[in-house]
């Protein structure tokens, strides 16, 4: 039996054109949905995912030292000028990279958006904070600094008296100035770099807490490693009633011929536990070696001993 060619040909013809058929409906399909998920993507980026308010910051983990003026100056500086999407995963990151360029943040832990009142309107950081260790007195200003010794944006004119954070509330001193650093400032959020800005920074922690170190607002390092005067202190405190304590060599270059940091601290305590100054009434206290020197001719009694 032969089969009719025609009849075969047809209906081959009419599966193929089912079977296009089929493609480009399929094809319409997904590009409708395509078109739709587009629309509803717009939708939702522009109008669901776009805050309705302007942007709340909120510092977490904000150090109680930090002053309400530091902390709203750093949440202005993320503030963003233009709304953008709760979706935009790039807002999050340049937020960050502002973080990390401020001077007073060490370190950035984590940035996020929050629901407040519409999508995206909360902008939540966490940072570690570089905190203020003392000012250094640079020409006609104090300049602040951390323990580190990276500047810090505060500084206050010299002509102005007491730079204004130095003492706390209650009119304790809370830091305190480092005089005769001879290298250049750096700008804000850069490290100042010395070895006697460095050894004035190491006396601020020696001297924290310690109960002879009340008195003592400033600490002179002009002569660190004896660049003026070779046989003078390298380090010299000096007191709120504008005297000296001739302390020596930096903590970490005590050499053989002076006492050693603990010895003096030591000292100094007993002085202000038997006088009630830690200068004992003189204008200024040698305290480097074993006998403690003070001027000849002033008559307060003498301090003996350890």
């Amino acid at each position: 039996m032969v089969k009719n060619n025609n009849t075969a040909g047809s209906a081959a013809a009419v599966i193929l054109n089912w079977t296009t058929l089929r493609i480009v409906l399929a094809l319409l399909v997904v590009a409708a949905g395509g078109v739709g998920y587009w629309k509803l993507q717009k939708h939702v980026d522009q109008t669901l995912a776009f805050p309705t308010n302007p942007s709340r910051v909120i510092l977490k983990n904000v150090p109680e030292w930090m002053t309400d003026q530091t902390s709203d100056a750093i949440a202005r500086s993320i503030a963003p000028k233009v709304q953008r999407s709760a979706l935009d995963a790039q807002f999050l990151r340049d937020i960050a990279d502002v973080l990390a360029a401020n001077p007073w943040v060490k370190k950035v832990n984590r940035v996020r958006r929050l629901y407040g009142e519409s999508a995206g309107d909360t902008i939540e950081i966490e940072c570690e904070y570089r905190v203020p260790s003392a000012f250094v007195h640079c020409r006609d200003k104090y300049i602040l600094v951390d323990a580190d010794a990276y500047r810090l944006p505060e500084k206050f004119p010299v002509k102005d008296g007491h730079p204004r954070m130095m003492f706390t509330e209650d009119g304790r001193l809370a830091l305190r100035i480092i005089d005769g650093v001879v290298g250049a400032a750096p700008q804000p959020g850069k490290k100042w770099e010395g070895e006697d800005l460095a050894a004035g920074l190491d006396m601020t922690r020696l001297l924290f807490s310690q109960r002879c170190a009340e008195a003592i607002e400033k600490i002179n390092v002009g002569n660190f490693k004896g660049r003026i005067k070779s046989r003078e202190a390298q380090i010299v405190l000096v007191t709120k009633d504008n005297t000296q304590i001739r302390w020596g060599e930096a903590p970490r270059q005590s050499f053989y011929a002076e006492l050693k940091p603990v010895q003096k601290l030591e000292r100094l305590n007993k002085i202000v536990e038997r006088y009630g100054r830690v200068d004992a009434n003189h204008s200024w206290l040698d305290i480097r070696l074993d006998k403690i020197l003070f001027p000849a001719e002033e008559t307060v009694a003498a301090v003996h001993g350890q």
